[in-house]
């Protein structure tokens, strides 16, 4: 069973877990680069500004910065057809504030889309994956009107300045994490998310649906504009998928999943069909949030409606009326026990790709690019490199539920990148050990080390994945 010819066989990355170099070329401060290392069983730390005696992961990260071209020729050397990787908002209009972008930002980032284009490899570009300028956070993120305005002035700025260059564009990482959650590890992604304090906001529930909204707005500003600027552009939006399963045979557990899903597919409802859902603006009636849709903003929707969907996809979930003792699942329900976890806590649920994107392409009938899929772990690095059979073992499987989906369902996919081809700081935990890479980097969680890349055992055999186009995994 092949996939399409040109299928995006790709590899994902962020400039605020890779870039480094906070400091250069004219770089102001973003949300993430006050975000302090973490671990599994320890909270990121979200400071007011760089403080003596903690370490920020971001202010080094594993210095992309620096070394894109090597880092480029390993990703050519992989075989991509496609690297997925932010622009950092604060490199290009420091405080969000200036009236003209730096110019130092802009060309780097010139750079790197030639030195892709040198080996062929397409770019996808994520405008905003979590790098909001500090002081745009500071002045209220997206609860603040003007924050539109300034977003809509940087993706103009970019959409002008790579015309030609980029033509697949990501308008946002993750707008779903921008929700309200009942847990502190899932509160704590949501500040970096929406860029807000949330233990400064008076009313976190109201701030965070307005910041929805604003995200909303400024998306489909920027898919009208992007259109405008060049009618090549393909340009969508990313919202972390996570399948739900009932956790019995018990009706109340169906309905439950229905309602977990409101949580997040009010987004998608937006993106993809253009309107915002009564289901959502009922719900926040009765908890007392006022979200005003206009006609302007639902004639907005409608016009600013994605090209594509970016599907991030890591775990499924468990959704249940009532808890019956089960633990807490990763953003979303509860752990399925009939599925193993990793050291960090995810389901390992290669059937629920599959799910996913036959859910998705029955309810949104957009195509779908698979802008994440996979396993952070704890490689040992012995002699030089990583035997990492387990990776090989997750992507495979995960591949065969991704070509399933395509043949046997008619799912409608234009690629799949991994997440990530070269070891990078995790941005949930601040780690470097929870490694994702087929490229291992020298940096242990403290940033000590050589910062060398090592090609692991499963860099050879998603090269021949790609060389294959899937054929032989």
């Amino acid at each position: 069973m092949k996939l399409q010819e040109n299928f995006l066989w790709g590899g994902g990355s962020a400039a605020c877990q890779c870039e480094g170099a906070i400091y250069e070329g004219g770089k102001g401060l973003n949300i993430m680069d006050v975000a302090t290392s973490g671990s599994r069983i320890r909270l990121r730390e979200i400071t007011e500004t760089i403080e003596e005696g903690k370490y920020y992961p971001s202010v080094k990260a594993i210095d992309f910065y620096h070394n894109y071209k090597e880092d480029i020729r390993l990703l050519a050397e992989l075989g991509l057809k496609s690297f997925r990787m932010s622009i950092d908002w604060a490199r290009i209009y420091p405080t969000g504030y200036e009236a003209e972008p730096n110019r130092e930002g802009l060309q780097f980032y010139q750079n790197v889309f030639d030195e892709l284009h040198k080996y062929h490899i397409e770019p996808l570009v994520t405008i905003c994956h979590l790098e909001m300028p500090l002081e745009i956070s500071r002045q209220g993120a997206w609860t603040n009107p003007h924050t539109i305005e300034m977003y809509e002035k940087y993706c103009r700025t970019l959409f002008t300045e790579y015309k030609g260059k980029v033509k697949y564009w990501l308008t946002f990482n993750e707008i779903n994490h921008s929700v309200f959650y009942d847990n502190d590890d899932c509160m704590v992604y949501s500040y970096m998310a929406s860029g807000l304090k949330l233990n400064a906001v008076d009313n976190p529930e109201q701030a965070l649906a307005a910041s929805c909204y604003s995200v909303l707005k400024a998306s489909a500003k920027a898919v009208i504009m992007g259109h405008q600027i060049d009618p090549e552009n393909k340009i969508g939006c990313v919202l972390a998928f996570v399948p739900l399963y009932s956790a019995t045979n018990c009706p109340e557990d169906s309905l439950a999943v229905i309602h977990d899903y409101d949580r997040d597919l009010f987004l998608l409802d937006v993106l993809c069909h253009g309107y915002f859902p009564k289901y959502k603006i009922n719900e926040y009636e009765k908890k007392g949030i006022h979200i005003q849709v206009t006609e302007e903003d639902n004639a907005l929707f409608q016009k600013g409606t994605v090209d594509f969907y970016g599907m991030n996809y890591y775990s499924s979930g468990m959704s249940a009326a009532e808890n019956r003792g089960y633990a807490n699942g990763f953003f979303h329900g509860y752990r399925n026990p009939s599925l193993k976890t990793n050291a960090w806590g995810w389901e390992d649920d290669p059937v629920g790709l599959r799910y996913a994107l036959n859910y998705v392409d029955r309810r949104y009938h957009k195509p779908i690019i698979i802008t994440e899929n996979g396993l952070g772990c704890a490689d040992e690095f012995i002699n030089g490199t990583v035997i990492d059979d387990y990776r090989i073992q997750y992507f495979r499987e995960h591949i065969e539920q991704l070509i399933k989906a395509v043949h046997e369902d008619g799912v409608t996919c234009w690629g799949y990148y991994t997440w990530a081809p070269i070891d990078l700081v995790s941005a949930s935990t601040g780690e470097m050990s929870k490694r994702y890479g087929f490229v291992y980097v020298d940096l242990d969680d403290e940033g000590n080390g050589t910062n060398k890349r090592y090609k692991k055992k499963s860099f050879d055999w998603y090269k021949h994945v790609i060389e294959t186009n899937g054929e032989e995994l």
